[in-house]
């Protein structure tokens, strides 16, 4: 599971049309989540194992989550402005 998103400028100042951004980890208890996101900049870069582009961790507060836990997460995800056209993989 993962989300394809564009990124227009990328934080190294190169956008990417086709960024492929998955959870990579995420840890957390009855009331939030901590989930580390890593985005390539294509999905042939993350099945050739290359270096991501991004990693960031964001919070998630449990009560905002419905259902399995992984595609709530990537529906979360969805609603944030940085995803909104994202699009499921």
């Amino acid at each position: 599971m993962a989300l394809q998103v564009n990124i227009p400028i990328s934080a190294i100042g190169i956008s990417f049309g086709a960024a492929y951004v998955k959870i990579r980890s995420f840890r957390g208890d009855k009331n939030k989540i901590f989930a580390n996101l890593v985005t390539y900049a294509n999905a042939d870069a993350r099945q050739n194992e290359m270096a991501p582009i991004a990693q960031e961790e964001i919070e998630i507060d449990m009560a905002s989550l419905q259902g399995p836990l992984l595609p709530a997460m990537y529906g979360y995800l969805k609603l944030q402005p940085e995803f909104l056209d994202a699009i499921d993989c």
